[in-house]
């Protein structure tokens, strides 16, 4: 599994991953014994991957391989075949078009219906001529038990939240949207509770983190910060009694009206 949380504010795009990935295998994949393969956790894969072409980003959740278009039980690694993906954007494609495209593609190379996972994909894009940050997500469906179906593009912000882009950019001044996905039951509690542990420190104690002043734009201030609570969780899954599906290094993004501002890629 993994640990991807994607967000929309004001200030643009912000993204970070860990970089474990765990690779499940078919029930026919047997050991010397009769025993099924257990599942194996690869850390050091690079779950998010820039889309240089389109100024927008990939991420992975779920999805530790991919099959071939004539065989799917082959494993090539999710992230490899994320980045040769990437490549392959025009720079006239449109963000709801590529989104398009990933899931027709992956949905070739896997089994459906046994497959749960999924990606983010955000980036700016415009409609009428108005330009606004995207967050887009493709997936097997929205129950988590199943039935787990094809991949499919949902744009959940801001068209599949029932708002149109004014709504959506009314909103952005004064909320943030999150998306997150993979092993996340341990995250959300955790950032629930930091939310509200900020809100009380500046309160009481005039301590403000993330401190965008002390950054080159806001936007950088709210990838680091997304980068330290993925990094916190990290160290929740090696201290705890779970397996490490969850695991450092690191890796984040920023998106702003004018580009890719900052991505800091896994380095091993």
């Amino acid at each position: 599994m993994t640990l991807v949380v994607s967000e929309v504010s004001k200030f643009g795009i912000a993204m970070a991953a860990d970089s474990a990935i765990t690779t499940r295998y078919h029930s026919t994949f047997l050991l010397q014994s009769g025993k099924p393969a257990p599942p194996t956790v690869r850390t050091g894969a690079q779950e998010i991957v820039p889309i240089s072409a389109i100024n927008a980003v990939i991420s992975v959740w779920g999805l530790g391989t991919i099959g071939t278009p004539v065989d799917q039980d082959v494993k090539i690694p999710i992230d490899k075949f994320l980045s040769d993906f990437a490549e392959s954007v025009n720079p006239r494609d449109e963000l709801d078009e590529v989104g398009e495209k990933l899931a027709k593609v992956v949905n070739a190379r896997i089994r459906i219906g046994e497959v749960r996972g999924g990606f983010h994909l955000a980036g700016y894009t415009q409609e009428a001529g108005v330009g606004f940050p995207a967050l887009f997500h493709i997936h097997t469906g929205h129950n988590p038990e199943g039935p787990h179906e094809e991949l499919r593009l949902y744009r959940d912000l801001p068209f599949d939240s029932g708002r149109n882009v004014q709504t959506w950019l009314e909103d952005l001044k004064s909320w943030i949207f999150w998306l997150r996905n993979g092993s996340y039951d341990v995250y959300a509690s955790f950032s629930e509770n930091l939310n509200i542990l900020m809100s009380n420190l500046e309160k009481h104690s005039n301590f403000v983190c993330p401190d965008h002043s002390k950054f080159s734009t806001p936007l950088e201030a709210r990838g680091r910060y997304l980068k330290l609570q993925i990094q916190t969780i990290c160290e929740f899954y090696r201290l705890s009694n779970k397996l490490e599906t969850i695991a450092m290094p690191v890796s984040w993004i920023t998106i702003s009206s004018d580009g890719i501002e900052h991505f800091d890629p896994i380095i091993i």
